[in-house]
């Protein structure tokens, strides 16, 4: 009986080799358009794990009006100028420009006070770091805000001046000024710790910073209370920052001033 001769082995290679292009064919040309992009978008989907890949195309642009910016660099150049002071207050920018979805972020990052403008996109547009301060606000935790109102603002005929009620104020992981408040009209301060807890969401900013001492710069968040000044838990009435006759201004000197 006659065996049988096996195929040749290029005859085997030449039908797989026509097979896998009939196979691109039909993906090409006859797949349903659903596969195909399927296909491209998982290719793109894997694109974003090569290494080295960077995202073509221009980065979107975006503006910055000069007041703004100007605006910003006071605020920057004020903590600088006072850095070093103690038992204080800077008064900064009114940062009404900020109503254009802008914000100011402040972070305690490389061993300084970190603070970036940042537009509607989440790009930052600007940043200072000033070395040696950490960011603060007298408000938050272990009764800062109350502290500091019966350290100053209780007797204001007599405010502390040795041993006073502390802590005076909280350190808190960020700090973000922008727009917004109860209505939408005013400049609000969102304040967030380690631990996750923050203040509460309707705390407004009043344009004045506290020197405790050479290490901190406090910021002032205030809420909508009575018809005099106060502090509680939250923060300080914000009688006591903008009323004529109850302002912390009144007890605690401006840095630079003496």
């Amino acid at each position: 009986m006659k065996k049988k001769s096996m195929m040749p082995l290029s005859k085997i290679a030449g039908i797989i080799i026509l097979l896998f292009f009939a196979v691109l064919f039909i993906l090409a040309f006859l797949a349903p358009s659903g596969l195909l992009n399927k296909a491209a978008e998982q290719a793109e989907i894997f694109k974003r794990f090569i290494p080295g890949r960077e995202e073509l195309g221009p980065r979107p642009e975006t503006t910055v009006s000069e007041e703004l910016k100007t605006d910003f660099n006071a605020f920057c150049d004020a903590i600088k100028k006072y850095k070093t002071s103690e038992k204080c207050l800077i008064n900064y920018p009114l940062f009404s420009s900020l109503k254009k979805d802008y914000s100011i972020k402040i972070v305690y990052a490389d061993e300084g006070f970190f603070a970036q403008l940042i537009n509607a996109k989440g790009q930052v547009e600007d940043s200072c770091v000033i070395e040696g301060i950490k960011p603060c606000v007298v408000a938050g935790k272990n009764k800062a805000a109350v502290n500091f109102y019966e350290n100053y603002l209780r007797d204001r005929n007599n405010p502390c001046t040795g041993n006073c009620a502390s802590p005076e104020f909280t350190e808190p992981t960020s700090i973000t000024v922008k727009w917004g408040g109860t209505d939408y009209n005013e400049k609000s301060i969102h304040v967030l710790y380690k631990d996750g807890s923050k203040l509460n969401s309707d705390m407004e900013d009043a344009n004045v910073l506290y020197k405790p001492d050479k290490g901190h710069v406090c910021f002032f968040p205030t809420f909508d209370g009575d018809f005099w000044c106060n502090g509680n838990i939250k923060g300080l009435d914000d009688d006591c920052l903008q009323d004529e006759d109850e302002n912390v201004q009144g007890v605690i000197s401006q840095c630079g001033s003496s």
